[in-house]
């Protein structure tokens, strides 16, 4: 690696490391340059690197288009995982209550946004507020944070738990 106009880009002897349109990808912070040196050590052949879940990421967190990422993310305020329960009186109803109101009511109170919770699988409207204030948070994060949103958001399928973990909520 090598610092370069105030960030630090990766090189592979002397090659710089690029996304797939040629363009550097630069960083900011030297020790998570380090660590993706560290990673990149133990990648051996091309199919290795192009299969690396680190070199994906952030190839993806470089070639990012927001807006395309923002309706992906925002897909989700309508079937968060957090939002469907169990039948009523049920036993497993009454540990999703306990164990997701306290993360419900984190985002309600922390953004304002309202969620119906829905008991059984049908989809239910959610309101269009909540989309608005998400877009609003998604607009502030740089193309990383958004990448990590975006991984975070689909690997859980809920919004509401990648909030509480991005908040230190949980």
């Amino acid at each position: 690696f090598k610092k370069s106009e105030g960030d630090y880009i990766i090189l592979s002897g002397k090659k710089i490391f690029c996304n797939s349109k040629g363009e550097t990808i630069k960083f900011k912070s030297l020790s998570f340059v380090k660590k993706i040196l560290q990673e990149l050590k133990f990648i051996k052949t091309i199919k290795e690197f192009n299969s690396n879940n680190i070199i994906r990421l952030l190839i993806f967190s470089d070639e990012i288009k927001k807006s395309t990422v923002f309706n992906e993310i925002s897909n989700y305020l309508e079937t968060d995982t957090l939002i469907y329960r169990a039948n009523m009186g049920t036993e497993l109803e009454t540990s999703q209550k306990e164990s997701w109101d306290p993360l419900v009511n984190y985002v309600k109170k922390k953004y304002m946004m309202d969620f119906i919770i829905q008991y059984g699988v049908m989809p239910v409207a959610q309101n269009e507020k909540n989309n608005k204030i998400l877009i609003s948070l998604l607009l502030k994060l740089s193309k990383k944070e958004l990448t990590v949103f975006y991984f975070l958001t689909k690997i859980t399928n809920s919004v509401i738990i990648v909030l509480n973990l991005l908040e230190g909520a949980m």
